[in-house]
């Protein structure tokens, strides 16, 4: 979630998102995000998890 576990740029808002770190690098929500993030990351997108519902996948299709 934007702003929580991750923070989403585009085209449309990286000069925005730029500049509200780049001039407020030391704020913890920094590091809040990056904690949170890797937490989802290594909760939920690992090799086991991925394998897991491919299998699952497969099951359905077959």
């Amino acid at each position: 979630k934007d702003g929580e576990t991750s923070i989403f740029m585009n085209e449309k808002n990286y000069k925005k998102k730029f500049e509200e770190f780049l001039n407020d690098p030391d704020n913890k929500k920094w590091q809040e995000i990056a904690c949170a993030g890797r937490e989802h990351v290594m909760s939920n997108l690992t090799n086991e998890k991925a394998a897991n519902n491919l299998v699952n996948l497969m099951r359905e299709l077959l």
